[in-house]
């Protein structure tokens, strides 16, 4: 493994330790040195490497998933001082992941946690409040400790609060289940708002939604644009289409056929056929050289491979000299 080097000098050894990586890294001589580092300085006591290894371990994302090894690390970053792997600890106990699945001793560390201040176990002590689960049910506590949690910077909360005040529904990753909410245009655009400033991809992009189509704001294909292009920063790939389209159609932009092909590339990766469709569609719409020509039928021909109609119809005229207009594609609002 290249940056094995790196391990030789902890108690795990670097063959043993390879056979933890995923894929990914095993390919990538950078993440290999990474993780070597992360783990010498776990052994030689690092409470938040301790726990950087744990997540590792429960996410499956540069380490092979292992739930129990997970919960052991939490343990030890806990024991070191980290007091953030608590939240980690308490999530596992609940979901019975690694764990014995114990729900009151999970809502202990999570109180535990929230003394502490950390905001996404307030978040997740509020989740157990509006679902009743290690806790009698109020629905009044745990939106108050969910409000809490995003004033305090924790994103996902926001948006969490933002879709319930839109869709009349509340509705958690963290947690199988739903419950009614009340609908309040208002109170889900403040939400967006705080969420999209604090760095939620998806909140931004709903935020575009609703200056686009004047959603409970005055319309502003400008303020429109600039939160869809923070949402696709951010690496929400619904909006990789969507921003494309704004600059294919000069929607709050100047018309920017360069940045429009870039964004809808990155959309297409991901198998958007109305992305792949569309950048067939601006080369045959460009200056009729061979070359855009050429990648105008190369595009298309992939859109039809897709099951797009408008494609195969696009194809039989790829040598007119005619306009053909971009496809929107799906503006719905989406859940998380």
């Amino acid at each position: 493994m290249d940056g094995a080097g790196e391990c030789e000098d902890s108690p795990m050894t670097s063959s043993s330790l390879s056979k933890l990586f995923t894929r990914a890294v095993t390919h990538d001589r950078e993440l290999a040195v990474h993780l070597c580092r992360i783990f010498r300085a776990a052994q030689a006591g690092s409470g938040s490497a301790q726990w950087e290894i744990g997540d590792h371990f429960s996410s499956g994302d540069l380490l092979i998933r292992d739930p129990n090894r997970a919960v052991e690390w939490f343990r030890r970053s806990i024991d070191s001082g980290f007091a953030p792997a608590m939240n980690d600890l308490a999530f596992a106990l609940l979901t019975g992941s690694g764990v014995a699945r114990d729900k009151l001793a999970a809502v202990g560390i999570f109180r535990e946690a929230v003394k502490r201040g950390d905001v996404a176990a307030i978040a997740n002590l509020g989740r157990c409040y509006l679902f009743g689960v290690g806790v009698k049910r109020s629905r009044q506590r745990g939106a108050l400790l969910l409000k809490k949690a995003a004033r305090l910077g924790f994103d996902i909360a926001a948006a969490e609060l933002a879709w319930a005040y839109s869709e009349g529904t509340y509705v958690s990753k963290s947690f199988p289940q739903s419950i009614p909410w009340p609908l309040d245009r208002k109170e889900s655009l403040r939400w967006l708002r705080l969420g999209s400033r604090l760095g939620d991809a998806s909140a931004a992009r709903e935020l575009a939604f609703a200056y686009e189509q004047g959603n409970g704001v005055r319309r502003s294909s400008a303020t429109a644009f600039r939160w869809m292009k923070r949402a696709a920063v951010l690496g929400d790939p619904e909006s990789w289409h969507h921003l494309g389209w704004y600059y294919d159609a000069g929607i709050g932009t100047a018309f920017n056929p360069k940045q429009a092909i870039t964004w809808y590339r990155k959309s297409a990766r991901i198998g958007d056929v109305a992305s792949t469709f569309n950048i067939g569609v601006l080369y045959s719409n460009l200056e009729k050289t061979k070359r855009n020509k050429a990648l105008a039928e190369r595009w298309l021909k992939q859109a039809a491979a897709l099951g797009h109609e408008r494609a195969n119809l696009l194809l039989r005229t790829i040598h007119d000299r005619r306009t053909e207009r971009p496809e929107r594609g799906d503006v719905r609002n989406k859940k998380r």
